[in-house]
């Protein structure tokens, strides 16, 4: 299409010709009003077309017919709309165009809209490179971005696209490995409890009885193990409690082993010096000060409530009820002296 020049264009600084000037121009502008017109039709109507073609929304290879002769060329960027509702759209990249036939192909890289239609409207966009910009629709790899959370919310990103599978995480709960499914949650459940483990899986749960405690490595060089054990100790070096109560009662005590639920469990302020107490309620009950020294007491009950220093009693109820303040006495055997 060609736009026609004018033969001449009147100048007043030519007043002896501006008339005739003026005449010849007014006579071609109409001519070339016209081509102009022409011009700039025909221009949008190479960027723009419409097609009745079935096209389904979503992205990949595109095919469809538009008007021949547009101006329409690989590597323009299109966009492919729905004639009723605009917002509904395909960004696309052209791939081919038969300016003969109209033939129009195209791969979308961002959908908007489904189903399937037959009025469309194709126009150029500006083009947009998908490698630099996060398009609405369609899989993207991003290199080098940033994701601000404070502004972008991703959400259910499964454990396979590297998410948990959940919404929210419950605050203070243990976190589980499900494979390719959400994480599961381990609430902290009662104040104590461990995780526990059934073979399977992992539980809050009430651990095992445990001895609560102290060792000294320095001095008072003391072992103090079981609710109660050696509480009461406020003076003496080198002893050992184990057992809940164990030598429950005594204020003073050197270099004696105590060991056994309620083991030399006695009156409160006495004492008790080098002492081997071995077993349930093994020499209890000595009231008095000073009458479990140096004595050796073995078995549940043992030596219970008596008042013997430097014995021995080794059995069940051995050497138990020995009052007469003697010493050295050696009881073998279930209930021996008693």
């Amino acid at each position: 299409m060609t736009i026609p020049t004018f033969t001449v264009v009147p100048n007043t600084a030519s007043p002896s010709t501006f008339s005739s000037d003026m005449d010849s121009w007014l006579s071609e502008i109409a001519a070339w009003t016209a081509a102009v017109n022409a011009a700039g039709t025909a221009f949008a109507l190479a960027v723009q077309g419409t097609s009745t073609s079935s096209v389904t929304f979503g992205t990949g290879a595109k095919t469809l017919t538009v008007q021949a002769g547009l101006g329409f060329s690989v590597g323009m960027d299109v966009v492919i709309a729905s004639t009723a509702t605009p917002t509904d759209r395909m960004l696309a990249t052209v791939t081919a165009y038969n300016s003969g036939t109209g033939a129009l192909a195209a791969t979308v890289w961002s959908a908007v809209g489904s189903g399937t239609l037959t009025a469309w409207t194709v126009s150029m966009t500006t083009a947009i490179d998908p490698a630099q910009f996060v398009t609405p629709d369609g899989s993207q790899t991003l290199t080098n971005k940033t994701i601000s959370g404070a502004s972008n919310t991703i959400s259910g990103l499964t454990v396979a696209s590297g998410g948990t599978g959940r919404a929210t995480l419950t605050a203070n709960n243990v976190l589980l490995g499900n494979g390719t499914g959400a994480v599961g949650l381990v609430a902290p459940g009662t104040s104590g409890n461990v995780l526990t483990s059934n073979g399977t899986t992992w539980a809050s749960s009430t651990p095992s009885a445990v001895l609560d405690g102290v060792t000294n490595a320095g001095s008072p060089y003391s072992t103090k193990l079981g609710a109660g054990a050696g509480t009461a100790v406020a003076s003496g070096v080198g002893n050992v409690f184990v057992g809940v109560d164990a030598g429950l009662g005594m204020t003073t005590a050197n270099d004696s082993v105590i060991i056994g639920r309620n083991a030399a469990n006695n009156a409160s302020n006495v004492t008790c010096t080098n002492a081997v107490v071995i077993g349930a309620y093994a020499k209890s009950n000595f009231a008095a000060s000073n009458t479990a020294n140096y004595s050796v007491a073995i078995g549940s009950y043992a030596g219970f409530d008596s008042a013997e220093v430097q014995s021995v009693a080794i059995g069940h109820y051995a050497g138990s009820n020995q009052n007469s303040g003697s010493a050295a006495s050696v009881c073998v055997g279930a209930f021996a002296g008693q």
